[in-house]
């Protein structure tokens, strides 16, 4: 059993609210309030499964119909019941409902689906017909006569009351994942990074509520960036969809996160703001390089984490950052001829034979760790990069905080930094018991949101 009900972020929908002010639904100063039904989800009770069981008892389905239309009539309504409870005012609500053959993804990572799509709109027909929801078809030819809306429903009277009734129990009980946007956080790949299933186990179970915890955290104030032409727009939700994959099927392996807004140039990122507010952008130092080496003094007899004497990155006679690219491409490479063929495709790192120079005077710098290189190490030193990222994701869901991580970083509101620094420093040295150095960038309010 996981919480009752979660809070979701109730975002404005200006797609929906123009048609349905046209039909009379709003009115013109009204607008509409949504979010993404996560349909692997549902919420089972006596006084619900009592109302559920009158509601579908006129229809002459065979068995297993009815067993997936009932259940899809349980996760629409479990969609409306956090519709009512996240709401903070008076605003229309609605939820986003997908019938269409893409609301079941065809590789599904855990649990498989509860029910098929055939269902979902069966579902909302029911519900509709018995007077606890209005339906809004979107696609091509939908209800609001406008292509490429997700289908809506929105909440009557009649499901507030069973609503307010339910809540009461103390025996209702959820199925599924926890998930705003309605795909998977937490994701496997194989060896040929095709997706992977896996059964769930306490560990998945308290990283997909961490990360959808700060995914709600996030949807709850604007991110605002510059776009092409320089002008403030607000991120999308897509884009601030976090996730964690895990690759060569391995929950041990890679584990770094992903979202689209990591894509800014670092150049827009100084411009960002949260909530209206200027960011502070922080970072581990010479990350890989620190693992590395705590990693193979954890492993040596003395089994004490070894630390790096000054810049790991500072080699004379070559750029900083020509040494940084070039050690990230030794953990990855195969060997040290590959490593070389990698160096000499990045952009301005010269021909084989500055290559071969750069390659050699990292070996000879950092000859504690050369047995890191040209072996894969990479899987192992991502993963423990991210379990740190994960334990500062976990310390923000708890305490509000927006957090944009990005790798071996991240991105926050000026006035969090503080917290967010902490939470970095403490995860890292409850891995190593050692104390890591952290850069600060603090920006000026540059982009008016």
């Amino acid at each position: 059993m996981i919480e009752p009900l979660i809070e979701r972020f109730l975002w404005k929908n200006e797609r929906w609210t123009g048609p349905l002010r046209n039909q009379g639904y709003l009115e013109e100063d009204e607008i509409l309030r949504s979010f993404i039904a996560d349909q692997n989800r549902m919420i089972t009770s006596p006084r619900l499964r009592q109302e559920v069981t009158e509601i579908t008892s006129a229809y002459s389905w065979r068995a297993d119909l009815r067993r997936g239309t009932e259940k899809a009539i349980h996760s629409l309504i479990n969609a409306c019941f956090e519709a009512y409870h996240s709401r903070r005012d008076n605003s229309p609500i609605g939820v986003l409902w997908k019938t269409g053959t893409d609301a079941t993804p065809k590789n599904r990572y855990f649990n498989g689906r509860l029910f098929p799509e055939a269902r979902r709109r069966d579902a909302a027909d029911v519900l509709q017909e018995h007077g606890y929801i209005e339906f809004y078809r979107g696609g091509k030819s939908g209800s609001a006569g406008i292509g490429g809306l997700t289908s809506l429903a929105v909440p009557t009277e009649k499901i507030r009351h069973l609503y307010n009734e339910v809540i009461l129990e103390a025996s209702y009980s959820f199925e599924g994942s926890v998930d705003p946007t309605g795909s998977e956080v937490v994701i496997l790949q194989g060896r040929n990074d095709r997706l992977q299933d896996y059964a769930d186990n306490p560990r998945t179970i308290w990283m997909r509520k961490n990360i959808n915890g700060l995914r709600a955290v996030n949807a709850s104030v604007d991110w605002v960036h510059p776009d092409n032409a320089g002008r403030p727009v607000v991120s999308n939700l897509r884009s601030l969809a976090l996730t964690r994959k895990f690759k060569q099927g391995s929950f041990r392996c890679y584990g770094r996160f992903h979202c689209g807004l990591q894509n800014l140039s670092k150049e827009d990122r100084k411009a960002m703001t949260i909530g209206g507010e200027p960011v502070a952008e922080l970072d581990f130092r010479a990350m890989m390089p620190t693992l590395a080496y705590a990693e193979t003094g954890l492993q040596s007899s003395a089994h004490t984490p070894l630390q790096i004497d000054g810049d790991a990155y500072n080699i004379p006679g070559f750029e900083r950052e020509h040494v940084k690219v070039a050690f990230q491409v030794m953990l990855n490479s195969k060997s040290p001829q590959g490593a070389v063929q990698a160096i000499v495709k990045k952009e301005g790192m010269g021909l084989f034979k500055e290559a071969r120079e750069l390659r050699d005077a990292i070996a000879t710098k950092h000859w504690r760790i050369s047995h890191m290189f040209y072996d894969n190490t990479w899987e192992s030193l991502y993963f423990r990069e991210s379990e740190i990222m994960m334990s500062v994701i976990a310390f923000c869901v708890e305490h509000s905080i927006p957090l944009l991580p990005i790798h071996d970083g991240a991105v926050c509101r000026d006035r969090d930094w503080e917290k967010v620094h902490h939470a970095m420093e403490t995860a890292f040295r409850q891995s190593y018991d050692l104390s890591p150095h952290i850069h600060v960038k603090r920006r000026k309010l540059q982009l008016a949101a």
